[in-house]
C-alpha cells in the first residue's frame, strides 16, 4: 500500500486541493494518508533545512511504495508560487519538486523568452536577471522538476460551523490528543467537503451578467489598466459588466516603479460587485489577465470548475496536461481589442456548450482525487 506522510506548515493553503484529493483517496481505500508536524520530516529523510524553512505556498510530503522491492520514499515538494521565479530554495532537498508555476522551456532547456509582444523591455528585466540567477543557482537540479496543476479553488470553509457541532468537534479533538492523536484531519475533510460542494452547487448558473471581474493593479499594470478601460467602453456600449481595478503599489518585479500610473484614477469602477462568486458563476465570460503568475490565479481555476467561456492572456505556465483540453479564448493584444467580439459570440447556446465541455474537462483532470492520482504516480515513478 503506498503512505502519504503530509508534514503541515501554516501557509501552504494554496496546496490544499491537493490535501483534500489525497484525504479522498485514502478514504477510497487507494492510499494510507496521515498527517504530520513540518518538524517531523527529518524522520522521512528530509534535509533540517526544510523543517526549518520559513515555508510560503510551499508543502513538504512523503510517499512512500511499501509494496515495491525497495521499500522507497520520494521526499516530495509541492510548490504552489505566483510562478517559477518566486520558487523556494528547496529544491536541492526534494527526490521529486513540483512546479504549480512550470515552464518547459525554463526547466528542459534552461531558456527564458518573455511570450507577450506588447511587454516592454522594462517590464521583463528583472524577470530575465530572476531567470539567470535560478538557472546558475538550481540549474543542476531541475530534472528533479515536475510540472503539476493550477492553483486550485479557494476550499477554505465560508459558513460558519454551529455551536453544537463545535462542542462536538471540540470534545472530540480533546480526547484525540489525550490519546496522542495530534493531527487527526477528520473534520478538516469534512470542512473541504463542505466547501466543494458549495462550488459545484455554482454549475450552471444561468447568465445574469456579460462580465464580472475584481482586479488589483498588480503584474504590468498598464495591461490591466487597458482591459478595465475597454471593459468601460462595453459597459457605454450596453454590456452588462460589473468590474472594479484596485490600486497596488507599482514594483520593480514588473518594472512599474519605473513608469508608475497615477494612484487618483483609482478604482476604476464599472458597476458593482457585491459577490463576488455568485456574479462571476452568472457571467456568460470570464476575462482574467496575466500579472505576476504569469499565467492563471486561483479564480480562473474556479472558472474552469464552472466551466465558464474564458477570454485570457496566453498562459506562459504549463501543467502537467495539456491545457488545449479546455476551450479557452486567447488576448493577444495590448488593448483588449478582441474582447467585444469575444463576448458577443458567447449566445445562450454556446455558453451552455462550452460550459458541458469544461465541466467534463475539469473533472477528469482537476478533480482533487485525480489532482492527488497524478501526484502520487508522479513522485513514484
Amino acid at each position: 500500500m503506498i503512505a502519504v506522510t503530509w508534514f503541515k506548515n501554516p501557509h501552504e493553503n494554496r496546496n490544499y486541493w491537493l490535501r483534500f484529493g489525497l484525504m479522498r483517496l485514502h478514504r477510497a481505500g487507494e492510499i494510507v494518508y496521515r498527517e504530520a508536524s513540518l518538524a517531523e520530516c527529518t524522520g522521512a529523510g528530509f534535509d533540517p533545512a526544510v523543517a526549518a524553512h520559513e515555508h510560503r505556498h510551499t508543502s513538504a510530503i512523503a510517499v512512500s511504495d511499501n509494496d515495491s522491492n525497495r521499500g522507497r520514499t520520494t521526499r516530495a515538494i509541492v510548490d504552489s508560487e505566483d510562478s517559477f521565479f518566486c520558487m523556494a530554495n528547496m529544491m536541492p532537498h526534494a527526490d521529486r519538486y513540483f512546479c504549480a508555476g512550470y515552464n518547459g522551456a525554463f526547466f528542459r532547456d534552461k531558456t527564458f523568452e518573455p511570450p507577450y509582444p506588447w511587454l516592454e523591455p522594462h517590464e521583463t528585466a528583472f524577470y530575465r536577471q530572476r531567470a539567470d540567477f535560478l538557472i546558475a543557482n538550481f540549474g543542476d537540479h531541475f530534472d528533479r522538476v515536475r510540472p503539476f496543476v493550477p492553483i486550485g479553488p479557494d476550499l477554505d470553509r465560508k459558513q460558519p460551523i454551529g455551536p453544537l457541532a463545535r462542542k462536538l468537534r471540540n470534545a472530540h479533538d480533546k480526547a484525540a490528543r489525550a490519546l496522542g492523536r495530534n493531527h487527526e484531519w477528520r473534520f478538516v475533510l469534512e470542512d473541504f467537503e463542505h466547501r466543494y460542494a458549495d462550488l459545484l452547487g455554482r454549475r450552471n448558473t444561468p447568465p445574469a451578467h456579460d462580465v464580472v471581474l475584481l482586479d488589483t493593479l498588480w503584474g504590468w499594470p498598464r495591461h490591466r489598466e487597458a482591459l478595465h478601460r475597454r471593459l468601460q467602453a462595453m459597459a457605454a456600449s450596453g454590456n452588462d459588466i460589473h468590474s472594479r481595478l484596485n490600486w497596488a503599489e507599482p514594483s520593480h518585479w514588473d518594472g512599474s516603479d519605473a513608469a508608475p500610473l497615477d494612484k487618483a484614477d483609482f478604482p476604476i469602477t464599472t458597476g458593482p460587485v457585491d459577490n463576488y462568486e455568485a456574479m462571476l458563476a452568472a457571467s456568460r465570460l470570464g476575462v482574467f489577465a496575466s500579472g505576476f503568475h504569469w499565467g492563471w490565479r486561483n479564480i480562473m481555476t474556479v472558472a474552469l470548475m464552472w466551466g465558464l467561456p474564458i477570454h485570457a492572456d496566453r498562459l506562459f505556465l504549463e501543467p502537467w496536461f495539456d491545457m488545449d483540453r479546455f476551450v479557452i479564448g486567447w488576448n493577444d493584444h495590448a488593448d483588449w481589442q478582441d474582447l467585444p467580439a469575444a463576448l458577443a459570440a458567447i449566445d445562450d447556446a454556446e455558453r451552455t456548450r462550452i460550459m458541458a465541455h469544461n465541466q467534463a474537462a475539469f473533472d477528469e483532470l482537476l478533480a482533487p482525487e485525480c489532482v492527488a492520482r497524478y501526484f502520487v504516480e508522479a513522485a513514484l515513478a
